[in-house]
C-alpha cells in the first residue's frame, strides 16, 4: 500500500511536472512572420493586426524643462532636420531677462555716478597739488631772495628746495593719477 510519503512524493512529482509543462508552453516563441511594407497599389487584401513602426525613432531631448505653449508638428507627420516642432512658455525666461537687463542698467547708473565722483576727486586732488606747488615755488623765491640777502641760513635754503620739489613730485602724481 502507498504510504503517506509516497503518496506526497507522486502529488509533488506531478505539481514539477504541470508547473514545467506551463512554463514550456508560456515561454515558447510564437511564430511570426514579418513582411516590409513598401509604397504601391494594393493587390491583395490582408487583414492584419499589429503595430506600424517607423523606420527610425528619436527620443526628444530639450536644454531646459518648462511648459509646452504650442504643438507645431502632429504625431505621424513627416519632419526634417533642425524644423522646430514645438514652443515653450517663455514668460518666465522673459521676465528673468528683464530683471537682469534692469540690474544691468542700476549697475551702470552706480558705475557712471562712481567713476564721477572719483573724477572729481581727482580734479581736488589736482587742484591741491597745484596750489601747493604754487606756494612752494613762491616760498623759495622769497626765502631765495632772502639768502642772498643774507637773512636765511643755506639749510634753510635747502629746505625750501626740498618743500618745492616734493609739492612738484605730488602734482605730477596727481596729474597721472
Amino acid at each position: 500500500m502507498f504510504t503517506r510519503k509516497k503518496w506526497l512524493s507522486a502529488a509533488l512529482l506531478v505539481l514539477v511536472l504541470v508547473g514545467a509543462g506551463l512554463a514550456w508552453w508560456n515561454l515558447s516563441p510564437v511564430q511570426t512572420d514579418y513582411i516590409t511594407v513598401q509604397k504601391g497599389d494594393a493587390v491583395e487584401t490582408l487583414l492584419a493586426a499589429g503595430k506600424v513602426v517607423g523606420e527610425s525613432t528619436i527620443p526628444l531631448s530639450f536644454s531646459q524643462a518648462g511648459t509646452v505653449a504650442e504643438v507645431l508638428a502632429q504625431e505621424g507627420t513627416f519632419v526634417e532636420k533642425g524644423q522646430l516642432l514645438l514652443s515653450l512658455e517663455n514668460s518666465r525666461v522673459l521676465n528673468l531677462i528683464r530683471q537682469r537687463e534692469n540690474a544691468l542698467a542700476r549697475g551702470q547708473v552706480s558705475l557712471e555716478r562712481l567713476q564721477t565722483e572719483e573724477i572729481v576727486r581727482a580734479e581736488e586732488t589736482v587742484n591741491q597739488a597745484e596750489l601747493q606747488h604754487l606756494y612752494a615755488e613762491e616760498l623759495y623765491q622769497r626765502n631765495n631772495e632772502l639768502y642772498r640777502e643774507g637773512v636765511i641760513s643755506t639749510a634753510e635754503l635747502e629746505q625750501t628746495e626740498q618743500s618745492l620739489e616734493q609739492a612738484l613730485s605730488n602734482l605730477a602724481l596727481a596729474r597721472i593719477t
